[in-house]
């Protein structure tokens, strides 16, 4: 069998290529629910679907962390009164 382009597929997995058929499996982008096929689309260790999403997160995770650290001072504050 071989590869036919599908109308208004952009990618090979979209089309039913042979990587989706072969079982590389896909991946959810953690930040905006964005699908891909491993290995295919994007890098097989990827997590984030692009840049931005990368970006998102990790101010996400770094105002939680600055979160974490002035309640955690507040908390030694009112216990040395």
């Amino acid at each position: 069998m071989s590869f036919q382009a599908v109308a208004g597929a952009s990618s090979a997995a979209e089309a039913g290529g042979a990587a989706e058929r072969g079982g590389a499996g896909k991946a959810e982008c953690p930040v905006c629910k964005v699908t891909w096929v491993v290995e295919v689309d994007r890098r097989s260790d990827a997590v984030y679907c692009s840049r931005r999403c990368m970006v998102r997160a990790s101010r996400a995770r770094k105002k939680t962390l600055a979160d974490q650290e002035a309640l955690a001072q507040a908390t030694h504050a009112e216990a040395d009164d």
